[in-house]
């Protein structure tokens, strides 16, 4: 998986940024029902999101972000195409540093795949060539934050996050991270609800600032039931 981000800001001006999100695997076997071994047959997924995204704070205490995204997905010989938009709000309490954000994800129109895709069945083989339409799965989001330690260098955050996904059940996660001098982070967190279980997720990060800007460097690991260990790390680069 290739994620590449590119963020500008100048000055007090509006923030705009690019990415670019590809998700591609080598040839994987076919199975089915009567086939769990395989059928001989092969099939890659491609995976494409290209987005533009503007944000802007507003007022001391309310800020905003809009991206907006074109995605392909690709399965075999069926692929999609739609345009999805993303929105941000955050907005500081002005009490005890609390902030409260809501978010929505990939809202969009009904799109309709297109191609063809041969299925091995009872009566043989048959090719399809027509698929319903149906929509992104979009989700929302709505969270709380707080400082509860904000002293000599140490910073101590926890927040609570409900998450609402069209298409799968609703969950519940806290989080918290602590960071000293800005520089040092640790991060913990766990989700509640999910299909799939595991243990709580946990994170660590630095960062190094420069004249010409900074690096930070992040990892985290995520553990599930079925899926095991799951690896992040991700390297950030700001120019000033």
């Amino acid at each position: 998986m290739t994620w590449l981000l590119i963020v500008g800001r100048y000055f007090f001006h509006p923030v705009k940024g690019f990415h670019l999100i590809d998700l591609h695997t080598d040839d994987m076997p076919v199975t089915t029902e009567f086939s769990p071994m395989g059928t001989g047959q092969t099939y890659r997924v491609n995976n494409t999101a290209l987005g533009l995204s503007y944000a802007q704070v507003l007022t001391d205490n309310f800020s905003f972000g809009l991206t907006g995204k074109y995605a392909y997905e690709g399965i075999a010989g069926v692929n999609t195409h739609n345009v999805l938009f993303d929105l941000g709000l955050q907005y500081f309490v002005g009490w005890k540093d609390i902030r409260f954000s809501v978010g929505l994800n990939n809202f969009g129109v009904n799109v309709q795949p297109k191609g063809k895709i041969k299925i091995l069945s009872l009566r043989g083989e048959q090719e399809k060539n027509s698929f319903e339409s149906f929509s992104a799965p979009a989700i929302f989001r709505v969270g709380v934050a707080k400082d509860f330690l904000k002293k000599n260098n140490n910073l101590l955050t926890g927040s609570v996050q409900l998450n609402h996904p069209t298409d799968n059940n609703e969950t519940f996660a806290l989080g918290a991270e602590y960071s000293f001098k800005k520089r040092f982070y640790a991060r913990t967190g766990y989700e509640f609800g999910q299909d799939e279980k595991g243990w709580p997720s946990f994170g660590a990060g630095v960062k190094w600032q420069r004249y010409f800007g900074g690096f930070s460097l992040d990892y985290s690991i995520n553990n599930k039931y079925n899926l095991g260990n799951i690896h992040r790390l991700t390297l950030a680069v700001s120019l000033k």
